[in-house]
């Protein structure tokens, strides 16, 4: 086993990185984004006086197990000291496409940010896991935004043709980094609406199961959007991260239940579907609510009661109205709450609308923590879940560890086998030098380069390099 568990490590090194979509879950470091997706970091500078108009407490709660303590007021301060940023890029657009954004330029974060990104970009919490925010700024990789900035110092000199210039620039679709208010109001009530459909179809027929990539925050940023020859209120779309959930595909209940024409129904590399800004939602419960102004179905986006009644809210939010984008969720989802309601998933979801009682970082009271963390991942395959689940328990140095490593090492997910893993390189237990061996040889690179690290480590540090040297001679 030795020599083999060597030349892993020599063989391996080099192709560490497949594409396994948990590389950007978890602990991963930027480092290994970037050698995978071509993710690169580009500096993010604080917004000045955002608010969260509406976040989803309950998902945030349970994908990360840090908040699940925490009141809302306490995750909507979270929200904004993580995710409230813009990016350097966006700068070179000010006056051009926007107005009116302070930043504290003391406050500096990195944002990720991969080469097809033209608004989106992944953030990661100082204590762990990662947001995608839509509409928080251009990427400095962005030819359109080279293009503006061209074409504006090429017309300069001659006072009309900027101004025509400019005119065109505000009616430009998919070029201005940002997103209106409205417009991040009329993508949550899509995805909201297609995800609760997809539950709700996916109990009567789970083969054909879908999962989307779910919304879990808007901010408001003070500011003025010049779009479409008028002004705009700006704001910031936060969704879980690509790729994440791993969705069946099942065409026919997609048909069903929306069309995007525009978008042509994207997913992530999971294949989870993303990205509502076009679609149209056709199933017979709510098409009222998400079909065109006039009744119809809509060409444009901009046509449908979505948008328009999305920027309507957004304004009575600026006004002062700061219950009005759940209450209009609520309201464009309302004809199948009473079904939604009845499942499981909604029942799961109500445990978390509060705080739960405990503290993942209370170590008195350390019997009630582990138990309700054996039975949080008892009851759900989320990785991040098990990650964060696991990292308590070997900071808590539970005694009882190895055997949980034991029984869950081989589980299907290898997002889960790596959580599972890395808990060991926090609470180290001789006993699982076995199961180390056994991963080195995982189908997983993840897994097997987190074995490989352990078990070279844990050899270091016992002066065990007489175990190797043989082997290298």
């Amino acid at each position: 086993m030795k020599w083999l568990i060597l030349i892993l490590i020599i063989f391996k090194s080099s192709n560490l990185l497949a594409n396994d979509p948990s590389i950007i879950l978890g602990d991963t470091s930027p480092d290994e984004w970037q050698d995978q997706y071509k993710v690169v970091p580009e500096k993010g500078y604080k917004i000045q006086g955002a608010s969260v108009a509406w976040a989803n407490f309950s998902l945030l709660r349970q994908e990360f197990p840090y908040l699940a303590h925490l009141s809302n007021e306490e995750i909507i301060q979270w929200i904004l000291d993580e995710f409230a940023y813009l990016s350097e890029s966006q700068l070179h657009l000010y006056g051009l496409r926007y107005l009116d954004v302070n930043l504290d330029y003391e406050q500096q974060k990195d944002m990720f940010k991969h080469g097809s990104y033209g608004r989106a970009a992944i953030l990661r919490s100082s204590k762990g896991g990662m947001i995608e925010t839509k509409g928080s700024g251009s990427s400095n990789m962005s030819n359109s935004l080279y293009r503006q900035i061209l074409n504006t110092l090429e017309k300069f000199d001659d006072v009309s043709k900027l101004k025509s210039f400019l005119d065109s620039l505000s009616i430009r679709d998919h070029s201005d980094g940002l997103m209106s208010f409205g417009e991040a109001i009329a993508e949550l009530t899509r995805q909201q609406a297609a995800q609760k459909l997809m539950e709700i179809n996916g109990s009567h027929s789970p083969q054909s199961q879908m999962q989307t990539n779910e919304s879990l925050f808007i901010i408001h940023m003070p500011g003025t959007l010049l779009r479409n020859k008028e002004n705009a209120s700006l704001a910031i779309y936060g969704r879980q991260s690509h790729p994440y959930r791993s969705g069946k595909m099942g065409y026919e209940s997609f048909l069903s239940i929306f069309k995007d024409e525009h978008g042509g129904g994207q997913t992530t590399v999971s294949r989870s579907l993303i990205d509502f800004g076009g679609v149209e939602i056709v199933d017979g419960r709510l098409n009222h609510n998400f079909n065109g102004l006039n009744g119809g179905s809509f060409k444009n986006a901009q046509e449908s009661k979505p948008w328009s009644w999305g920027h309507e809210v957004a304004k009575s939010y600026i006004d002062g109205d700061i219950g009005s984008v759940y209450r209009h969720l609520n309201e464009m989802i309302g004809p199948i709450s009473h079904e939604w309601n009845q499942l499981e998933i909604a029942k799961k979801h109500r445990e978390y609308e509060k705080p739960v009682p405990f503290k993942m970082d209370n170590t008195n009271n350390k019997e009630n923590l582990v138990a309700q963390i054996l039975e949080r991942i008892n009851s759900t395959e989320d990785p991040r879940i098990w990650y964060w689940s696991f990292k308590t328990l070997a900071e808590v140095k539970y005694e009882n560890l190895i055997e949980l490593v034991e029984k869950y090492h081989n589980h299907e997910n290898p997002q889960i086998r790596e959580s599972v893993l890395k808990s060991l390189q926090i609470y180290w237990n001789p006993k699982a030098i076995g199961i180390i061996e056994k991963l080195i040889l995982d189908s997983s690179p993840n897994v097997s380069k987190v074995a490989m690290e352990i078990w070279y480590n844990e050899k270091i540090q016992s002066n065990m390099l007489i175990e190797i040297l043989p082997i290298l001679v």
